[in-house]
């Protein structure tokens, strides 16, 4: 599917996928509107439905595409030689902040498309577009050692997403469109938390490192 994306030109292409990616997130798939989306692009009816056929296969486009530029984002930026857990977890948050520099409404679509897609959907998408990653993200060249002897790692791992993802929630709801990105305070921020997990779950000592 991302081959109709690669028709357009990059500007049209991007101003398609912001308006759509923001119709789809405010109203969801049955009631977001290719009129509002033509409008936003400010492109005609009839380009878009050249393109992409019908709202069903537009709608499989977008979530094809939000998929595939996350993961390709991931798998490109991550430094996998980092044996830190949470360096590795901290850098795919930004760069998953970072794509909404050019798609502000990225994030609240792959929320969307999580609720109406649900687990399985998402998984088989991923697994199209980089098998494995996960796996990878988890476990390639990470020091388990420095997890205190008493913590089963699998267990704080989960925590520490599940933290990472909570503020990834919150940054998101809390962003405006109109305001600017400044990663470097974000990653400032995520880090006081980073510090205060790295304490409970490593060794003495590891956490200063």
């Amino acid at each position: 599917m991302q081959e109709i994306l690669g028709k357009l030109d990059e500007d049209k292409r991007d101003r398609i996928i912001n308006a759509s990616l923001e119709e789809f997130s405010k109203h969801g798939y049955r009631k977001a509107s290719t009129n509002k989306i033509v409008d936003k692009a400010g492109i005609s009816k009839g380009l878009l439905y050249h393109y992409f056929g019908n709202k069903e296969n537009l709608y499989e486009v977008l979530c094809s595409f939000v998929v595939n530029r996350i993961l390709v984002e991931i798998n490109r930026s991550v430094d996998w030689e980092e044996p830190d857990v949470f360096e590795r977890l901290v850098q795919i948050l930004l760069v998953k902040i970072s794509l909404t520099r050019h798609y502000p409404k990225l994030y609240d679509f792959a929320t969307v498309m999580y609720a109406e897609t649900g687990v399985e959907g998402i998984k088989k998408a991923s697994e199209e577009v980089a098998p494995d990653l996960m796996q990878r993200v988890n476990s390639e060249n990470i020091d388990f050692g420095r997890f205190r002897d008493d913590i089963d790692p699998k267990i704080a791992m989960e925590i520490i997403q599940w933290t990472l993802e909570k503020y990834g929630d919150r940054f998101w709801s809390q962003q405006k469109s109109d305001q600017t990105l400044d990663l470097e305070a974000v990653k400032a921020e995520v880090l006081v938390y980073v510090d205060v997990l790295k304490r409970a779950f490593y060794k003495p000592g590891v956490e200063e490192a």
